[in-house]
């Protein structure tokens, strides 16, 4: 679809869409659009809250910008973010830092995981807690960014001594490196923005790690998970999926997807209650760039009890 590309500063943004607009929806355009600070969209959604740095606008903004025409009354009008509206393949010329939400239960998932990042949580094992982890850039997270670095470089050792190490031939860079610290491309399956890390730490020490992004309600993705040597044949692989299934329990995510390599999809499907994904399967959570890898198993399995967030 072409589109016409959106500026960074929100006058600039107006500016885009000037000449094909009417100037009524440039005026409901400069009163909703804002790029940093924490506000409510309040008569026109009063449900909605935009966490810091988001970009929200209208979909008859979008629509406008797209087709020059729009199909709905202003108070019927549904509410867009940035990264949805790249996601169905449209441009923008620029990326907005910070979260890309599509709605109330995207907004409270991502809330709720970011209260979670650098918390420690107990589990049924003693000594042993469950932790999430998220790189970030973001200016008012400066303060816990060197150490929630040095945990990541943590996490990162852990999956570099279970997995050979895999370079991505176009950017000539380390998969795992750029899942973990949320490299960015303009290429769907190269961004690896959303990513967090989830871990088991003993002493101190990240002991099992696994790599997450979650795609609101419908869908999370693990595509790399590993124990350090001396830590395997301990159960800590299946505590962590006890607690991680929790935790996507309590979001109100329904399914968890994995890639399982040949010889490891018998331990997935058989201990860990997995089974491969169908053509249908696939289909159904294709709107999202689920990582997938040559010659593994698309396997799902759908989270007990899911509570809507």
């Amino acid at each position: 679809m072409a589109s016409r590309t959106v500026s960074e500063s929100s006058s600039q943004q107006v500016a885009a869409v000037s000449d094909s607009t009417p100037a009524i929806f440039l005026l409901f355009f400069r009163e909703i659009l804002f790029s940093q600070g924490k506000k409510s969209l309040k008569r026109e959604s009063p449900r909605l809250t935009c966490p810091t740095r988001a970009w929200c606008f209208l979909r008859a903004i979008y629509l406008l910008v797209t087709d020059g025409n729009t199909r709905d009354p202003p108070e019927k009008l549904e509410f867009d973010h940035a990264g949805c509206v790249r996601g169905r393949g449209d441009q923008l010329e620029c990326c907005p830092e910070g979260p890309w939400l599509c709605g109330h239960d995207c907004s409270n998932i991502f809330q709720r995981l970011q209260g979670l990042v650098g918390r420690s949580m107990p589990t049924s094992v003693e000594g042993v807690t469950f932790t999430v982890l998220r790189s970030t850039k973001l200016p008012e997270e400066e303060a816990m960014a060197a150490e929630e670095h040095g945990k990541l470089c943590s996490a990162f050792d852990v999956l570099h001594e279970c997995f050979i190490t895999l370079i991505e031939p176009q950017t000539r860079t380390d998969l795992s490196h750029d899942i973990v610290f949320n490299r960015e491309s303009e290429l769907r399956r190269l961004n690896f923005r959303g990513f967090y890390v989830v871990g088991l730490e003993k002493g101190g020490e990240l002991i099992t790690v696994g790599t997450l992004r979650v795609y609101g309600k419908k869908v999370a993705e693990l595509p790399l998970v590993g124990t350090r040597f001396v830590h395997r044949r301990q159960g800590m692989c299946r505590l962590l999926f006890n607690q991680l299934e929790k935790l996507l329990g309590e979001l109100g995510v329904e399914r968890l997807v994995l890639p399982a390599v040949p010889e490891l999809l018998p331990t997935w499907t058989g201990s860990f209650g997995f089974q491969p994904m169908s053509h249908s399967d696939k289909m159904e959570i294709a709107e999202h760039t689920v990582m997938c890898f040559q010659g593994t198993t698309m396997c799902q399995k759908f989270i007990a009890d899911a509570a809507a967030p």
